[in-house]
């Protein structure tokens, strides 16, 4: 159940109590009132991690490697854009 549709349904509930609250979705259950949610896999998570892992280590790496080019900029040496650090130009 989408959890917004139950929050409007119980929000017209007068004392919020769990109780009141079982009963209200017990009653959305009965009447049928509610639309399903599709629920990702894990293994749908486990990629999404993963994603994400990458894609903070890629920003960390450019942070780090534009970080280097600037310091040493200032001493006079320029590196190659797209070339490893170690490569001078």
């Amino acid at each position: 159940m989408e959890a917004r549709q139950v929050s409007a349904a119980l929000s017209a509930v007068r004392n919020k109590t769990d109780k009141n609250d079982a009963r209200g979705i017990a009653q959305i259950l009965l009447t049928g009132w509610f639309s399903p949610v599709h629920m990702k896999s894990r293994e749908a998570h486990n990629i999404r991690a993963l994603l994400n892992c990458r894609k903070a280590l890629l920003h960390k790496t450019i942070d780090l490697a534009n970080k280097v080019r600037g310091l040493l900029k200032i001493f006079g040496l320029r590196l190659l854009k797209n070339c490893p650090a170690w490569q001078l130009k």
